[in-house]
């Protein structure tokens, strides 16, 4: 076979052009090891702090620092008398004045500034075995009225409300306030001097300090209970048992949204639902409930009387948005409801987002943005019904509403073969720059010895022809 014979030019030039493929397979090599690094700084959602697809901003709650109003009058504090039964028929005057001027002036914000916390029967057993180490406390109770004096205010001419409430679990409490609901629970036209503003069977909730241990003759029996002092009463609901949250038949008022007419959220069929979301998940078998996927959506959207409070399930889905709210009075006594939006990409048009309500507290869920923590999720609920909603552009949207028993975050499982294959590729493309290296350099050099043996040769034949010559 014969041998090319290149000139010092065409191995530079070929040296050269091998170089140049040598820089791109490099440049290749570390494009790929930046994209395996980098990937995951690319799965955040868009649009700037808004629910991804839906143009809705993310709510943010400022938390801001709010410090208790000072009670100045201690030393009034120390006349209270609660210790026998004849004490605890008494109302203190002189302690109570200052006690519920203060109590007056505190709002939500001041109450939780305080810690105001639930009266339970174990709280109640602290409050009677040393009342004078709670006065003032900040707490919260909720029942019916089974007893209620409308007072003229001491040294004033303004009237009050005493009221006894009694809970669902038996349990009584006293509360002195100052302003009655502006509406009451039970719904009834209010007198012109706002005499029947509360009425026994009234569901109030109260919010108040703790004065002092009460007694007050109640029917034909003896109450002693804890006194609280209050700015004012707010109308609840009664509480929700197992049987009614298990047939919630205010569901059967339920309407629908539709652009161009928008209902208002049937409170009472919400709530019920609720409570079957926190009381009774346990009773469904999850398994044979269907998942949601785009052609169910498109029949729920289509007509949400049909499957009106039936459960549901949700695939491995994209978590677009979840945060805590403060709820409103409710007959659950929950203090925060977690609000939120679901997509998925199988899910197709006319819906590709659903929005749901739920009484549980996952505060992980508000990490929708991070794939470690709650970017995926699975829930399973009940639908409600579709909802109108308004969108980035200003149009309105519409979407189902459901309300979850649970919503879990599902972190997917690390991908080590994709990892190893890649790493294996990267090994396997620096092995190969660096062999077409030395292979380089290995044939530049012998190039080099090929063109000065070359060029030695043409020398020899030169000297060995003028030898000839001159002989």
């Amino acid at each position: 076979m014969k041998m090319n014979r290149y000139s010092l030019e065409e191995a530079q030039a070929m040296a050269r052009r091998d170089k140049r493929r040598m820089l791109v397979l490099g440049v290749g090599a570390l494009l790929i090891g930046a994209v395996y690094v980098l990937a995951p700084s690319f799965s955040g959602a868009p649009n700037d702090g808004a629910l991804p697809n839906t143009g809705l901003p993310v709510p943010v709650v400022a938390d801001l620092p709010i410090e208790p109003l000072p009670f100045e009058e201690t030393a009034a504090l120390e006349s209270i008398q609660d210790g026998t039964e004849t004490a605890r028929l008494s109302l203190d005057q002189e302690a109570l004045v200052p006690a519920f001027s203060y109590a007056r002036k505190q709002n939500a914000q001041l109450f939780t500034a305080l810690g105001i916390q639930p009266l339970d029967r174990a709280r109640q057993e602290e409050l009677a075995a040393s009342p004078g180490a709670h006065r003032l406390q900040a707490l919260r109770v909720r029942g019916e009225v089974v007893d209620v004096e409308r007072r003229r205010r001491e040294g004033g001419n303004r009237d009050d409300w005493l009221v006894t409430l009694r809970a669902s679990d038996g349990l009584y409490s006293h509360a002195l306030f100052a302003s009655p609901p502006a509406k009451p629970s039970v719904d009834r036209a209010l007198e012109a001097d706002g005499s029947n503003a509360v009425a026994v069977g009234d569901q109030l909730r109260v919010d108040g300090l703790f004065f002092k241990l009460y007694r007050r003759e109640i029917g034909d029996k003896w109450v002693d209970a804890p006194l609280l002092l209050s700015h004012h009463a707010i109308a609840t609901q009664p509480p929700i048992d197992a049987a009614t949250a298990r047939v919630a038949p205010a569901l059967a008022e339920v309407v629908d949204d539709d652009v161009g007419d928008i209902h208002d959220r049937d409170q009472a069929a919400l709530w019920q639902l609720m409570a079957r979301a926190q009381m009774l998940a346990d009773e469904v078998n999850w398994d044979d409930v269907p998942e949601v996927d785009s052609a169910r959506l498109a029949l729920i959207y289509g007509d949400g009387g049909l499957f009106r409070g039936t459960p549901v399930k949700f695939p491995i889905s994209r978590n677009m948005g979840s945060w805590t709210e403060t709820a409103p009075e409710n007959p659950l006594g929950l203090n925060t409801v977690s609000k939120g939006w679901i997509g998925n990409v199988t899910w197709r048009p006319p819906v590709g987002v659903v929005q749901w309500i739920a009484p549980i507290d996952v505060p992980v869920l508000t990490e929708w943005n991070d794939p470690e923590q709650a970017q995926f999720v699975q829930a399973r609920g009940w639908f409600f019904r579709n909802e109108v909603y308004t969108r980035a552009s200003g149009e309105p949207g519409r979407a189902p509403l459901f309300v979850l028993a649970s919503v879990e975050p599902f972190v997917p499982p690390t991908d080590n073969v994709t990892a190893i294959l890649l790493w294996f590729v990267f090994a396997l493309t620096a092995v190969f720059i660096v062999a077409v290296f030395f292979l380089l350099r290995s044939d530049r050099k012998k190039s080099v010895e090929l063109q000065e043996s070359l060029v030695r040769r043409r020398r020899a034949r030169r000297e060995q022809g003028t030898l000839s010559t001159q002989s």
